[in-house]
């Protein structure tokens, strides 16, 4: 049986209400985007679990994060080899994971750069309603996260005036990011994207409080 899959719209709606809880609205949000805050978010969005982070000594290229969620408690595991870019990048995406995945389960990563690759190269060939899975849902979440687009917009404006290198290092992220979000056809399918949401988010945002990020993806889209 087919897995169920995660609409495309959903996980920048889910993103977009990370950031906003986290930075507020904040134009641009801090350069770098504090991955605490958005621990600590996911805490209050699921307070029925109890969710550990542990760093592991195995091989990155191996296995770079791994989450085992169980009723009441979460644990996300990473590799201690991962530097403080890429170990943001797979901590963001196993807490994306938690709140877009309501069950049990069980899931590694592996190749952070392959994966980001492949999503990159998807992106462009769907539209907003199209299904993704679960696993590439995440890493979209992650992205949009760590490097959102109120802060991707500002970051055009001084791409010319640094390297890549020296953008990823200011916002703690990978330069893989820095790469395929401002030089890729992902930069004018997201800002298409999100400048659609942007009219929509402001409504619903000024009469949420804390709440599930998907409840609030779910209002924006008007649905029950």
């Amino acid at each position: 049986m087919k897995p169920p899959g995660h609409r495309l719209c959903d996980a920048f709606l889910i993103a977009r209400s990370v950031v906003d809880q986290v930075a507020g609205r904040q134009v641009p949000p801090p350069w770098e985007m504090p991955l605490s805050a958005v621990l600590e978010h996911t805490k209050r969005v699921l307070p029925e679990l109890q969710i550990d982070l542990q760093r592991r000594d195995f091989a990155a290229d191996q296995v770079a994060s791994a989450l085992f969620r169980y009723p009441q408690r979460a644990l996300i595991l990473y590799a201690g080899s991962l530097n403080i870019c890429w170990r943001r990048f797979a901590l963001c995406k196993e807490l994306a994971h938690l709140l877009i995945d309501d069950k049990g389960g069980r899931h590694f990563s592996t190749d952070g750069e392959a994966i980001i690759s492949e999503l990159i190269t998807q992106i462009p060939h769907l539209e907003p309603e199209s299904e993704m899975s679960s696993e590439m849902v995440t890493v979209l979440i992650a992205m949009e996260i760590l490097l959102p687009w109120r802060q991707r917009r500002a970051l055009l404006e001084t791409s010319r005036l640094h390297s890549d290198a020296h953008l990823a290092l200011r916002c703690r992220v990978p330069e893989k990011f820095i790469h395929h979000l401002l030089h890729t056809d992902y930069l004018p399918f997201s800002q298409s994207l999100n400048e659609r949401l942007d009219g929509e988010a402001q409504s619903s945002f000024d009469g949420m409080r804390d709440g599930n990020a998907v409840l609030y993806g779910r209002a924006l889209l008007g649905e029950s």
